[in-house]
């Protein structure tokens, strides 16, 4: 059971400290640049991946660790099965939700789209729109969207079942792996090359090494599953904004009271801005000149990551992040087809282009 409401006032205290410091990290990352989100979907810079596995493998160890206390261990088993029922919709609404966000991801160049926003890049605010058409247009799409899963899917849900070893047994050896794909990528192209920085890593610094980074987002697990229940996830923020301006649909009335999700990414945003513009060693001028995507690319890229992530009932961090250390199969689907949606989208950009 959770130690604190997520929506009462110190849940939402917890949520926003914890979206100021996952803002801030991923920021200091610098993937609030578009061209950093490309340039990782057409494999000539890794910064994002390095990121994504280390905080991957890192929430896997956070999870294991609130497996193995008495007191949180429901928290864990309760979210895992949360991100794991959802197999039983079967796999295509992961297959075309992942496609369409992957390709949104690389057209807005944005992942998430809270640190692009906080951070003020060129025309953020029309992929922050995009999102929230792509959120009612979700809602306004749903009854057809539900007939693209299957009712009878028997499938394992999670890489526990399909084994029958336990969870932080797999845990540990995912993490393992995860590090292990950053340590050799690291080896073969190291992060400072990606980001064209060769100064001292500090609070001030325009960028951090990524797996300094993802370990930091990955370890906030602790806070949002151990007291709240919670996991690391801010696609749902946007249904709850929706839904308290004008709800459409049961769903989207039902996530008016998720006032967590908000107070998450609001601290997400607020994090971003300040790792751009108070704690940064980089003038604001070179700060705000980072180049955004074309406002209808930005625009069109925000509905389809919102579109995608909502057909799926997660996004790159719920799925990516939190789903696939809890070793749910949908996330690991989710996953793999938010790359394939991003790299087929940069090949075919970079082919017109």
């Amino acid at each position: 059971m959770p130690l604190i409401s997520p929506n009462s006032p110190k849940g939402y205290i917890v949520c926003l400290i914890s979206g100021l410091v996952f803002g801030f990290a991923m920021n200091k990352a610098r993937v609030l640049e578009p061209m950093i989100i490309r340039d990782q979907m057409t494999m000539s810079r890794f910064v994002m991946l390095k990121l994504f596995l280390t905080a991957s493998g890192t929430s896997a160890l956070a999870f294991a660790l609130l497996y193995m206390m008495k007191r949180t261990r429901e928290n864990v088993i309760s979210a895992q099965n949360n991100v794991a029922s959802l197999m039983t919709r079967g796999f295509l609404p992961f297959i075309i939700g992942g496609l369409l966000l992957g390709s949104g991801l690389d057209l807005a160049g944005t992942c998430p789209g809270m640190i692009y926003l906080g951070s003020v890049i060129q025309h953020s605010l029309f992929t922050f729109f995009g999102c929230l058409v792509g959120t009612y247009l979700y809602a306004l799409l749903k009854p057809w969207i539900e007939k693209l899963s299957s009712k009878n899917c028997s499938f394992p849900q999670t890489l526990v079942k399909a084994t029958g070893i336990r969870y932080p047994v797999l845990a540990v050896l995912y993490a393992v792996a995860m590090y292990s794909v950053v340590f050799v990528v690291e080896r073969i192209r190291p992060w400072r090359q990606d980001v064209s920085f060769t100064g001292e890593v500090s609070l001030d610094s325009y960028a951090w090494p990524p797996y300094l980074s993802g370990a930091i987002v990955g370890l906030l697990q602790l806070p949002l599953n151990g007291l709240l229940g919670k996991m690391i996830g801010t696609s749902a923020s946007y249904m709850a904004i929706c839904g308290n301006v004008h709800p459409v649909g049961d769903e989207m009335k039902e996530s008016r009271t998720n006032l967590w999700q908000v107070f998450l990414g609001s601290g997400a945003i607020l994090g971003s801005f300040l790792a751009s513009f108070v704690f940064s060693d980089v003038d604001k001028v070179q700060t705000l000149a980072v180049q955004g995507a074309a406002p209808l690319t930005a625009f069109i890229g925000g509905v389809l990551l919102l579109l995608g992530a909502k057909m799926m009932h997660g996004c790159t961090s719920g799925h990516g992040l939190s789903g696939m250390a809890l070793l749910a199969i949908p996330s690991m689907v989710a996953t793999c087809c938010i790359f394939i949606g991003g790299i087929v989208t940069g090949v075919l950009l970079n082919h017109l282009l």
